[in-house]
């Protein structure tokens, strides 16, 4: 891949329901089948050891489908699947890791609803923003909603691509893509679905076609 060309499109998040290794892999695989460019591994709700064995499986099908990795937070996942990148949130140091890990290494920031923090991120080394939720979600508990508009303004604003957030599907996309987000990240309007698969390639069909409008 050349620098920074998988982060665009439809962006989805690993699924937040857990039943047996199978059936959350194959979920994942799913998803993977798709024309998507990048998949994140977001795994606050397993444990340590749950995991360390599901990340280098999910990798190993990343790299399958030549799809590139993203691991949320979990920094000491990165020891378990080579060539992986790191989305964090305003907690984590994004300079020290951006210095550990080198340039190459592929770093996105939540940013929530501040244009500031988005700017601060840009110039500190991140290679991406998200910014939501836009919408209601379940997902998390403390949610920061982003009003629209801003996305407007960081397009306008920023110079790395961005990505949006939250309670995000097939029936509110598109009030969504009228803002010509980069990337826009998806659980539960992906992984709640009867099927995965149909409703990625809807999802990524519904913003291939307003890119061209």
């Amino acid at each position: 891949m050349s620098k920074n060309n998988f982060l665009s499109g439809i962006y989805p998040i690993s699924p937040i329901t857990y039943d047996s290794d199978f059936t959350y892999l194959d979920l994942v695989e799913k998803a993977l089948k798709t024309n998507i460019k990048i998949f994140q591994f977001r795994g606050k709700h397993l444990s340590l050891r749950r995991k360390r064995s599901l990340i280098p499986k999910i990798n190993e099908r990343c790299i399958k489908y030549g799809i590139k990795l993203i691991i949320n937070d979990d920094i000491e996942l990165l020891k378990y699947a080579d060539g992986c990148g790191l989305h964090i949130g305003h907690d984590k140091d994004l300079i020290g890791i951006r210095k550990y890990y080198g340039k190459k290494f592929t770093i996105g920031m939540s940013c929530y609803n501040s244009l500031d923090k988005a700017k601060w991120a840009e110039n500190n080394g991140a290679n991406y923003v998200s910014f939501g939720a836009l919408f209601p979600t379940q997902t998390k508990k403390n949610i920061y909603y982003c009003d629209h508009s801003l996305i407007h303004l960081a397009k306008k604003t920023l110079h790395i691509p961005i990505c949006v957030i939250g309670g995000i599907n097939k029936k509110n996309i598109i009030d969504v893509l009228k803002y010509r987000p980069d990337m826009i990240g998806i659980i539960t309007g992906i992984f709640n679905e009867s099927d995965v698969e149909s409703t990625t390639n809807h999802l990524i069909d519904m913003m291939k076609n307003y890119e061209k409008i």
